[in-house]
């Protein structure tokens, strides 16, 4: 049988009946129902991605809190040390020229106090 004779044999399709108002409700309400539990899905995902994302950026900060509290714990010991450095350069030329080629300014030592 060729394709012809199939479709011209076979039934016509009923028409579609029109929808009575509450089967019509019915759709609209099934179609909202749906689209909100979408909305409901979507949001909680997107908030359960918001909150992974939030706990993983606290403990990068928390990380780095603890390198920055001993890099700083370093520079004051490190501010010591060149303190010492520019006060015991004071009288040499060639230390002061050091210092002067990388713009260190060395400023005099305080008097220490008499007793």
């Amino acid at each position: 049988m060729s394709e012809q004779e199939t479709t011209a044999s076979a039934p016509p399709s009923p028409a579609l009946e029109p929808l009575d108002m509450a089967q019509a409700v019915w759709q609209l309400r099934l179609l909202v129902c749906g689209l909100g539990a979408a909305l409901l899905v979507l949001s909680l995902a997107f908030n359960v991605f918001v909150w992974k994302q939030n706990r993983n950026i606290r403990a990068v900060t928390n990380g780095r809190l603890n390198q920055a509290v001993q890099l700083d714990a370093r520079v004051k010991q490190l501010t010591i040390v060149a303190n010492d450095l520019g006060n015991y350069s004071d009288g040499k030329p060639e230390l002061v020229a050091i210092f002067s080629k990388y713009g260190v300014q060395l400023k005099p030592a305080p008097p220490a106090a008499q007793p």
